[in-house]
């Protein structure tokens, strides 16, 4: 079997407590992030310089001249579309370390040929370098990604992906800026180009091997070479909805950048310096990105990409506002605020949907998948750069196509959260656990990360399959008692989680045998399903005897069982201690401890029974 992508790094499990962003001061992520983040540098660095001489070519200034940035953007962006596919399977196939170094050494070759370029003041040089960089991205872009599962602990994980995501923000901005400062002095702008490049590669030498964990194709050769590798890539991600639509909201996040990039210089012209308009929608994002582990506690919150989505519409609302008043200070720091505001919003949407992808996925196919997601932020990147430029010179204002981007935006993102309802329990399983409880988590990562598992938990509440929902780092459909699943204030919520209802043989047992069909059916495709055991919620704050239902499903898929207490939570809200209407414990702190897997053999009733009363202790 693979190695699940959570159990790569040696390092050992981080004590209780331990200071969150340790890793930083290690090599290997030390090394990464500069590598990674300084050939974003570079891309820019000689797209800027290719704007310039492009938009000098159309003798029009560069700021002005919308063919000036469309045409270099699409030279870059073209190779994404048409050689991801083959550096998914590179990354996949090969040491990813090795690769990157390679890689790395390209980049400085193209930085000298940009130099020998910019000194003729040849275009078409220029178009090649920036070409070659473009193909040297395309082949980066999925091992850059790859590799963190390899490089950090699992309780890392997520840190570290916001931390990438964040830099590579942070270096596109700090290249733009840069190139566009540098670019009416090309000798000097040919020295940083190269500069940086170097540093990049030396940068690389420093990260430590990453094994390649090859795995067949998932696609049969039926085309091209890149057609082959990219069909692998959308299988891989094809397999799961949620990652699916993850990917769908990441190139969404890139494509409204694009669009932001193109109206920045007509719509802050006399507000905001671009340089300003640059530092804060960096700082934004990194911030953003920060809060996102900060409310994560070092798993993957996908509760946050809705909250994220409805931050951008807002701070999209108030820019719109701020930039159609009269110049005046007011107005220039609304806009400065509403840039800001947007830049946090879009930390809090994709830090999320990237932890999802990295997380959901085995490492020994997750080139693939990363390949796929940047063939989709490429071509939606093209697509709505090109619309927003091309409604900017048929004279259509700023404010209008910043105004269409935020409806566009809650169009897309209702979209979204509708095809994958996972989003929004996970936002109130969120709320749940910060707003009417306190929830610790024990034990998380003994949670297999592929492959059917069964859940067996203690019931005490109404909202204990909800709190487990959000404590469960894979979607989970929960076999439920019918009664409970027709509560009127939550059946709604239930419905959505694809929760099954089930019933005792005398009350309903053409319900109860269409509920242990669907368990079969969900364990048969390798997915998590979880029961309570008691077959309803305890009286008395005691753990009842646990079924024989537990055995009927294991003799029809024998698979690993893992054992969950919920503590704490008797007396609490939505439990049965009390009849009044206000409960004596709101903002409880509860307890969720998961034991290790049980092989399926030894998992009968009485043991599993046993195991969840050891879990819980003295805890009601």
């Amino acid at each position: 079997m693979e190695q699940p992508s959570n159990q790569s790094t040696p390092r050992s499990q981080p004590e209780p407590g331990a200071a969150r962003l340790g890793f930083l001061a290690t090599r290997r992520y030390a090394a990464y992030t500069c590598a990674h983040a300084l050939g974003a540098v570079a891309d820019h660095l000689a797209l800027a310089a290719l704007v310039v001489a492009v938009a000098g070519t159309l003798g029009a200034p560069a700021s002005s001249a919308g063919i000036g940035l469309l045409l270099p953007g699409l030279v870059l962006l073209l190779p994404f579309v048409v050689l991801s596919g083959p550096g998914g399977e590179l990354a996949d196939r090969l040491d990813k370390a090795v690769l990157i170094r390679r890689l790395k050494l390209a980049e400085v070759a193209i930085a000298l040929l940009a130099v020998v370029a910019i000194k003729l003041g040849s275009v078409v040089g220029l178009s090649a370098a920036l070409a070659a960089l473009g193909v040297r991205a395309a082949l980066f872009g999925p091992v850059k990604l790859a590799i963190l599962p390899q490089q950090l602990h699992r309780d890392d994980l997520l840190d570290g992906t916001a931390l990438a995501v964040a830099a590579t923000v942070l270096a596109i901005l700090v290249g733009a800026g840069l190139g566009t400062w540098l670019a009416p002095s090309p000798g000097e702008l040919g020295a940083v180009l190269v500069a940086v490049a170097v540093a990049g590669w030396l940068a690389s030498l420093a990260i430590p091997p990453a094994q390649a964990r090859a795995a067949p194709p998932s696609a049969k050769p039926d085309g091209t070479l890149a057609a082959t590798f990219a069909a692998a890539g959308w299988i891989e991600v094809g397999r799961q909805v949620a990652v699916r639509n993850s990917v769908l909201g990441i190139s969404w996040f890139w494509a409204l950048g694009a669009v932001l990039v193109a109206l920045a210089p007509e719509a802050l012209a006399g507000r905001i310096a671009p340089s300003i308009a640059l530092a804060l929608g960096g700082a934004g994002v990194l911030a953003g990105a920060m809060l996102a582990v900060a409310a994560s506690r070092r798993e993957v919150e996908i509760g946050l990409v809705p909250i994220g989505a409805l931050g951008i519409s807002l701070a999209g609302l108030a820019g719109w506002l701020a930039l159609g008043a009269a110049p005046s200070p007011a107005s220039t720091f609304g806009a400065m605020a509403a840039l800001a505001s947007v830049g946090i919003a879009a930390g809090l949407y994709v830090v999320p949907l990237y932890g999802l992808l990295l997380t959901r996925l085995p490492s020994a196919r997750l080139g693939r998948a990363v390949a796929a997601n940047n063939i989709a932020n490429a071509l939606l990147m093209g697509v709505a750069g090109a619309a927003a430029s091309a409604l900017l010179a048929a004279g259509v204002g700023p404010g209008a196509v910043l105004l269409g981007a935020v409806v566009t935006n809650v169009l897309v993102a209702a979209y979204i959260f509708t095809l994958v309802p996972e989003f929004l329990l996970r936002l109130l399983a969120w709320l749940l656990a910060n707003v009417l409880y306190r929830l610790e988590v024990h034990g998380r990562d003994r949670i297999p990360a592929e492959g059917p598992v069964l859940i067996v938990c203690n019931h005490v509440s109404y909202m204990d399959a909800i709190i487990l929902l959000g404590a469960i780092p894979r979607p989970t459909r929960f076999v439920m008692y019918w009664k409970i699943f027709d509560q009127p204030l939550m059946k709604w919520i239930f419905r959505a989680a694809r929760a099954i209802p089930i019933a005792g043989r005398s009350e309903n047992p053409a319900l109860m045998e269409a509920a242990f069909e669907t368990v079969r059916a969900e364990l048969d495709a390798g997915e998590v399903v979880g029961i309570f055991p008691e077959g309803g919620l305890t009286r008395d704050g005691a753990i009842a005897p646990f079924r024989p239902g537990v055995e009927r499903i294991l003799a029809a898929n024998p698979v690993p069982v893992v054992p969950m207490a919920l503590r704490g939570l008797w007396g609490s809200l939505f439990s049965r201690r009390h009849r009044f209407p206000i409960p004596r414990r709101f903002r409880a702190r509860i307890a969720l401890v998961i034991g290790e897997p049980v092989p399926p053999e030894q998992a009968t009733a009485a043991f599993l029974e046993e195991r969840v009363r050891e879990l819980r202790g003295d805890w009601a």
